[in-house]
């Protein structure tokens, strides 16, 4: 199958306004620092087209004394001297977003030499993929003392977001990006600063687009409008029962591949024809196993059309 199109990096650009752009509109200073390459997959014009006044990516770091961590770029203590640098020739008390993105959980789970693995798992690949992840733990600290030292880690809003999880097996399959799965969709989201209960796991549904509902609401700013998110600290009973009920859809990055509708605690996974449709019940069956699909006949149909309508549109 073809790899879906990258519409929003085209010329039409994003149907929607994006955090960056709505808060540089409110006098905010944005930016997004990455030690990977920002060319691979259009990936400037759609970080352009989301708002992001400044870029930085690996083509922008060379040369530098830090390695490569694999064929995307550098590893991400490289860029923590450029964003130390922006944060400080930023005007006095101006707002500001601060992205990056890491890169040592992607394929193929490469570290830095001299990083000492530690024995997490037994077999050699997903230990390497655990060590990564441990690997980008010890750089977030980094990045928050940095916040820290300069006195605005205490006022700042801090999301720590997973963009996909990894699969290693578990149905057949490897990588990520045809993986509908659990291992693939459910990730970290952690967010901590001003405006945030301290301690509280959230137990209802969450999904990325939640992201700009959530982050504005914590920045002070009411949406002009409806979002495709919500804000997940919404303090309503309204707020919360509409967030519970709402349906969460989730794509392959191949087109035509698969596709999943979580109706929570429901899951249902189409897979165009490539093999038989699934249902699951995340709470009793966490790690779906035992398809639901042939003996929950009315329910998978119903979830199926559900499915089907939000992908026509």
């Amino acid at each position: 199958s073809p790899m879906a199109p990258l519409t929003e990096a085209g010329r039409d650009g994003i149907k929607a306004p994006c955090l960056p752009e709505l808060l540089a509109q409110q006098g905010y200073e944005t930016g997004l620092f990455q030690g990977a390459t920002l060319l691979f997959e259009s990936n400037h014009s759609l970080l352009m087209n989301a708002g992001y006044e400044t870029m930085m990516g690996a083509e922008d770091l060379e040369p530098t004394p830090f390695e490569r961590m694999n064929y995307f770029g550098y590893e991400a203590r490289a860029i923590l001297e450029p964003v130390s640098a922006w944060l400080d020739n930023l005007p006095k008390d101006k707002p500001f977003l601060l992205t990056t993105m890491t890169l040592a959980p992607h394929h193929d789970y490469q570290l830095p030499k001299g990083y000492e693995l530690r024995q997490l798992h037994e077999d050699e690949t997903f230990n390497r993929y655990l060590n990564a992840v441990a690997y980008t733990d010890t750089w977030i600290a980094e990045l928050l003392a940095l916040l820290e030292e300069r006195g605005l880690l205490q006022q700042s809003v801090v999301a720590i977001v997973g963009d996909h999880g990894e699969a290693f097996g578990e149905h057949g399959r490897n990588y990520h990006d045809n993986v509908i799965y659990q291992e693939a969709l459910h990730i970290p989201m952690l967010l901590m600063g001003p405006g945030v209960p301290k301690g509280e796991r959230l137990d209802t549904p969450a999904s990325q687009l939640d992201l700009l509902p959530t982050l504005a609401h914590l920045a002070g700013f009411r949406l002009d409008g409806p979002a495709d998110g919500v804000n997940v600290l919404a303090i309503t009973e309204a707020e919360r029962e509409a967030a519970n009920s709402r349906q969460l859809v989730s794509y392959c990055w191949y087109e035509r591949a698969c596709a999943a509708l979580i109706d929570w605690p429901y899951k249902f996974v189409h897979h165009f024809g490539n093999q038989p449709d699934e249902l699951f019940h995340l709470i009793h069956d966490p790690l779906e196993q035992h398809d639901l699909a042939t003996t929950q006949t009315t329910r998978a149909a119903a979830m199926a059309d559900a499915l089907h309508r939000r992908l026509g549109r």
